[in-house]
């Protein structure tokens, strides 16, 4: 904040564990929580391509700079808080 000013837009990104892209790898009688490599994988794959989104400035315009966190939920689930600075927003 000291550099770029108040961010313009916070966003949270959650993990899904019934994307399809974990439950396809689950085994029969297998929960999300029981395989947590898969979970974490699919999820950074996916944080990547968002995050890829908004640097780009297809998700809310020019960007100045993105600062974000990953934490893991009680059940294991990681998601993402993310702070944008966008060019010529409340930031400067």
């Amino acid at each position: 904040c000291r550099v770029h000013g108040a961010p313009d837009v916070f966003t949270t990104f959650t993990c899904n564990p019934k994307w399809p892209e974990i439950t396809a790898a689950l085994e029969p009688g297998q929960a999300p929580s029981d395989r947590a490599d898969v979970v974490v994988r699919v999820y950074h794959m996916k944080l990547v391509e968002y995050l890829d989104e908004i640097k780009s400035g297809r998700a809310f315009g020019p960007i100045k700079a993105v600062l974000y966190t990953v934490e893991f939920q009680k059940h294991g689930l990681p998601h993402a808080h993310i702070l944008v600075w966008r060019i010529g927003g409340n930031g400067g």
